[in-house]
């Protein structure tokens, strides 16, 4: 075991290398590190290229990429991970590839690697070397199992309730419990907590509330290219449903930013966060942690989308919050019928909060206490009364509404809903949340305090959880301050941005005569150019300004 344990702990720390000289002096425009998976294609985990004589890297989720010292880190390792690794630049040839191989089951990972050498050699000496070692362990063992019957029998008995237990409930013990790792674990927190106070320092003030990222960015998709040297972003065509969820989702933050001034309510409101943005911004000092994340929650299924807001308040605890665009005020494209379209949304957002909800107590596990997490589902353009009137003949979904929001013995779970009449004021507004926050209370969790609020924070707001900007052609992360976020917007704003007609000058000749308007120079220049533009081969447009 302890063999395995170690070749285990080598494999996890494995890296693939160029010679990082020729990356230097070349300059290579790329090179990837490519997992070679069962179906033998090649993913791409991580590719840096040069911008300005410097170098820019980007790695997948779940994987972290050390350019100082071109080594991939991976943080957790999961089955979807396992494969042989390998490493390129832009001029490398086969020759200079190198490959290190994770094994993620770890079984006969020394065994395995040792035979298939032997196999790949024909070296049936190495084999025999290798069987008789192993009769002789064998033999051994034999003996000494009959010595010590009755602890062999018990040992049996542990490994075989261990293997009961589900799969993502098991961990690395010896791992979690090594001094090491748990003063790694306890100077990272104590990071986080600090470089939050700093980044928020009135988080505790009385009335103080902050919004991250402190405006909301709608999913603008934009894609890069070079025209006469200079490279321009051209926006893509919109989608009808990004449209409608991202005005859903700037009238609910709008209206929380208005109750929040409203009320000075001490609070956080997190937007446009995903799972998979916790935590993985870290520095090779705090690579082996030992705090929960995601990669470790084991869920039945794994295409439930994160949820769209959380509202973590000083003296509360947590709501989780599902935006849903549907309503009677909205005009959908979809053929469907509104009534199913509702009950489908719906239904959808019911698996949401509970995943959201779970994913949270899953990343503040390690906590002795853990937050009370409420939930709730928000429709901006849909009356109560058309909820009401949907799901009146839906008694699953109204069974599984009251199990999701955390009151069972509530005969409307619409009630613990956020519908359009409950945004028309922000008084209003903060009258629906403090009573989601303090009625909907679980039997679960305990009263917020400094501590747990710091603490929460520093996970999902501090610097090591980074959301990136969606639909961009490169990397752009979302501010959590409002300096950051006029630097962001000024970057935005900086872009050189071509629409597709504005593309299409570019694509085709032009003749443009300046100068002012209704004159006898304008005229004669206006004959002239009609003249000469009969003399070329090809049709020229005119333009006048």
């Amino acid at each position: 075991m302890r063999a395995l344990s170690h070749m285990r702990r080598l494999a996890v720390e494995q890296t693939s290398h160029v010679p990082s000289k020729k990356i230097f002096k070349r300059q290579a425009e790329t090179f990837l590190f490519t997992n070679s998976l069962a179906l033998q294609n090649k993913q791409a985990v991580a590719e840096c290229f040069w911008k300005e004589r410097q170098p820019q890297c980007w790695a997948e989720n779940g994987y972290i990429f050390d350019y100082s010292h071109l080594t991939l880190w991976i943080p957790e390792v999961t089955s979807e991970k396992d494969g042989n690794y390998s490493c390129w630049h832009a001029t490398s040839n086969a020759e200079e590839q190198k490959t290190c191989l994770l094994d993620v089951t770890g079984k006969g990972l020394l065994m395995e690697y040792t035979v298939q050498r032997a196999d790949q050699l024909d070296n049936t000496a190495l084999a025999v070397g290798l069987t008789l070692p192993i009769l002789a362990l064998l033999a051994t063992a034999t003996v000494l199992i009959v010595k010590n019957k009755k602890k062999v029998l018990s040992w049996i008995s542990t490994c075989r309730h261990r293997e009961e237990e589900p799969e993502g409930a098991k961990e690395d013990v010896s791992l979690t419990n090594d001094p090491d790792y748990q003063m790694i674990t306890k100077r990272f927190q104590e990071y986080l907590e600090s470089q939050t106070q700093s980044m928020f320092p009135n988080m505790l003030q009385k009335h103080s509330f902050y919004f991250v990222p402190p405006v909301y960015f709608n999913k603008t998709r934009y894609r890069k290219e070079i025209y006469y040297g200079q490279a321009v972003f051209v926006p893509e065509p919109v989608d009808a449903k990004d449209v409608r969820y991202d005005q859903a989702m700037l009238h609910v933050f709008t209206c929380l930013h208005d109750m929040a001034k409203h009320d000075k309510k001490n609070m956080f409101v997190l937007t446009q966060f995903k799972y998979d943005d916790y935590l993985k911004n870290l520095g090779s000092e705090f690579q082996r942690h030992r705090l929960p994340v995601p990669a470790g929650f084991t869920e039945e299924n794994q295409n439930i989308q994160c949820f769209d807001l959380m509202i973590v308040h000083r003296h509360h605890g947590v709501l989780v919050g599902v935006v849903k665009a549907v309503g009677d005020k909205v005009i959908q494209d979809d053929q469907q019928p509104l009534n199913d379209m509702i009950v489908k949304e719906v239904t959808d957002a019911v698996k949401q909060l509970k995943k959201g909800a779970d994913m949270i107590k899953h990343l503040m596990s390690d906590q002795e206490q853990s937050p009370r997490v409420c939930q709730t589902l928000m429709l901006p353009n849909m009356a109560r009364t058309t909820l009401q009137r949907v799901i009146a003949d839906q008694p699953g979904l109204v069974q599984g509404m009251r199990e999701c929001l955390g009151k069972n013995e509530v005969s409307d779970p619409t009630e613990l809903c956020l519908c359009a009449e409950d945004l028309e004021n922000p008084r209003m507004l903060s009258d629906v949340i403090s009573r989601m926050l303090t009625s909907n209370n679980t039997e679960d969790g305990v009263p917020m305090t400094d501590e747990l609020y710091i603490r929460i924070l520093s996970r999902f707001c501090g610097p090591a959880t980074q959301s990136a900007l969606e639909g961009q052609c490169q990397s752009m992360y979302l501010p959590k301050t409002q300096v950051e976020a006029v630097s962001v917007t000024g970057d935005l704003y900086r872009r050189p941005i071509l629409s597709e007609d504005m593309l299409d000058l570019l694509t085709k000749e032009r003749l443009f005569l300046v100068g002012p308007p209704n004159t006898a120079t304008e005229a004669g220049w206006r004959e002239l150019a009609s003249k000469r533009s009969r003399c070329f081969c090809c049709q020229r447009t005119l333009w006048f300004t």
